[in-house]
């Protein structure tokens, strides 16, 4: 058996949609205990918090203060983004509907601007799961004598996970959108240790161009949320990871069934899903997919982060194969 830990109180300067949805959680009674499946696993919830008293000197009263002006600024940005995608979306709901290539360069240029807001609250988990690479030796001996790890992303975007990379590895992608190639290539040049050796336009449901067990580590972060079967997905990636290979994984997720969070979620996915937002739910439990993916082992955090509601409930961790 395996449990979801407490939940822990939001930190302070969380919007008032995080509180009120924590308190659902709190007055839902959130211990829950789970099944495993056959496989041991971790389950843990973390959030950032001060272990100092609130308002012991001056100077913590006046970085608080600070950190919450930020929080609300962040807040407001972020709303105003998203509403005006939204906004966008309706006025050219039209073409937007008929036309696929124009949903992804859409959603390409709003990608950058919602990381560019969002990635102060996203880094730390993008950095604490790249973590898990660092220890690992290929399975290719060749590979292995020069240090590499052959490494596959799936929806690289612009790579906004290449700042993490601490080691060199042989990096390939497979993305489905190809108005991220020029980001992605400029970004790729800041980052020697980050060698790519193929660039594959697909989606992960099907990678029938790449042979079996051939991937030391498959890298996913946010992607279960737009793509189109994540079981598919999964069962892809245990076909193309060699035996004891990781995948790493950051997914935003639903909040709880009957919170506030959870009612807007399926609201907002109307348009991310099917106008602005390259195909993105926010009121998917891609927790349940992982687990269904029967990995011998995996191990998650929940992470609750100081994001819009659509965004501030996550999952990260690793999966061994």
């Amino acid at each position: 058996m395996w449990r979801i830990a407490d939940p822990v109180p939001p930190h302070l300067f969380c919007s008032p949609m995080t509180l009120a949805n924590a308190a659902h959680m709190q007055g839902k009674g959130m211990r829950k205990t789970w099944n495993s499946v056959n496989t041991p696993r971790r389950h843990e919830s973390i959030t950032k918090r001060s272990e100092a008293p609130l308002f012991d000197t001056l100077g913590l009263a006046s970085s608080t203060r600070s950190a919450a002006m930020q929080s609300l600024a962040r807040s407001f940005v972020a709303y105003f983004v998203l509403v005006a995608s939204a906004a966008l979306g309706v006025v050219f709901s039209v073409p937007l509907v008929l036309s696929f290539r124009l949903r992804q360069w859409f959603f390409a240029r709003i990608y950058r601007v919602v990381q560019a807001i969002f990635d102060e609250c996203w880094n730390p988990m993008r950095k604490d799961v790249m973590a898990y690479l660092d220890n690992m030796q290929s399975h290719d001996e060749e590979l292995r004598e020069k240090g590499l790890l052959r490494v596959l992303e799936l929806g690289a975007a612009y790579g906004g996970n290449f700042p993490f990379i601490r080691r060199r590895i042989e990096y390939w992608n497979v993305d489905p959108n190809k108005d991220f190639q020029a980001a992605f290539r400029h970004q790729l040049k800041k980052y020697p240790k980050v060698q790519l050796k193929r660039h594959i336009i697909g989606y992960g449901e099907d990678m029938h161009e790449l042979p079996d067990e051939y991937f030391d580590a498959v890298v996913m972060t946010f992607v279960l949320c737009s793509a189109k079967d994540g079981a598919k997905v999964l069962q892809e990636v245990k076909r193309v990871l060699a035996k004891g290979g990781r995948l790493v994984f950051v997914e935003h997720v639903a909040h709880p069934k009957g919170s506030p969070a959870r009612l807007l979620q399926h609201l907002s996915t109307f348009f991310s899903a099917a106008l602005v937002g390259g195909g993105c739910h926010q009121n998917r439990e891609s927790w349940l997919v992982l687990e269904a993916a029967r990995f011998s082992k995996l191990e998650m955090k929940e992470a609750n982060v100081d994001l819009p509601y659509f965004f501030s409930r996550n999952f990260c961790g690793y999966a061994e194969k």
